[in-house]
């Protein structure tokens, strides 16, 4: 009798597995300040820059598909300001304009990252807080090492061809 009874016990407890592996993940991903998306914070974007003239505005953007759109936009307030948008599970690139500069500042985030510099020398400036940014800036400043080397030998091989000479050709 008891051997059937631990049995049946055993049985329940199976059946229930899936049920209790449900709660445990329900528990693991939205428990308060996890994964959960009613409990995600936004991504921000802090931004200090010297010299910035009062009342500048920043805008975020993304491209979403073929069109570059519009996340966000703030203006500073002494000197400082916050972009915020939704967090993303991998890396995104994401464009930074401001006010009296054409080019933008690239970053490769999915975190929080602190913006600090000159306003004068933007889009180049000093952004911490995002390995996938350091990383994206490494891999760029390697291509664009190897593209000014590759655009000289060009230079010097055609500087050769043009000159005739069948010694440094040959």
């Amino acid at each position: 009798m008891g051997d059937i009874l631990n049995r049946r016990i055993f049985n329940a407890i199976c059946d229930m597995k899936p049920i209790i592996y449900s709660i445990i993940s329900v528990l693991f991903f939205c428990w308060p300040g996890t994964l959960c998306l009613g409990q995600q914070k936004a991504m921000a974007i802090s931004i200090k820059l010297d010299d910035i003239p009062t009342g500048s505005n920043f805008i975020l953007l993304q491209y979403k598909g073929e069109v570059l759109d519009t996340i966000t936009k703030a203006k500073e307030i002494n000197g400082a300001l916050v972009l915020k948008t939704q967090p993303s599970a991998e890396p995104m690139f994401y464009f930074v304009n401001v006010d009296g500069h054409k080019e933008s500042l690239v970053l490769f985030i999915d975190r929080n990252v602190q913006i600090s510099g000159d306003y004068s020398k933007w889009p180049d400036v000093k952004v911490s807080g995002s390995v996938s940014h350091n990383e994206y800036q490494l891999y760029h400043s390697l291509t664009d090492s190897l593209e000014k080397a590759g655009k000289t030998m060009f230079k010097r091989y055609s500087a050769v061809v043009s000159s005739k000479d069948s010694i440094a050709i040959g």
